[in-house]
């Protein structure tokens, strides 16, 4: 494993970049689920509840191909 050496500065500089990454992403998720929460149905919604609280139970699955996944959601 290497080390790389760092002034404090840098170090500084890159966790206040990181930080500011960090917060701006959370306000966009927000701003996405807001405008987006409209287009979302009362079905759709209700699969995706359903296929939560299968992956909260430890339930899970595999795909071979993203058609068959496609598929398995429509079915939920």
């Amino acid at each position: 494993m290497n080390t790389i050496t760092l002034p404090k500065t840098e170090y500084r500089k890159i966790l206040r970049n990181q930080a500011d990454l960090s917060r701006e992403f959370h306000q966009f998720r927000s701003v996405i689920k807001i405008a987006l929460a409209d287009e979302v149905t009362d079905q759709v919604k209700a699969r995706l509840e359903k296929q939560s609280k299968m992956m909260d139970r430890g339930e899970g699955k595999r795909f071979k191909s993203m058609r068959e996944f496609s598929q398995y959601l429509k079915n939920l």
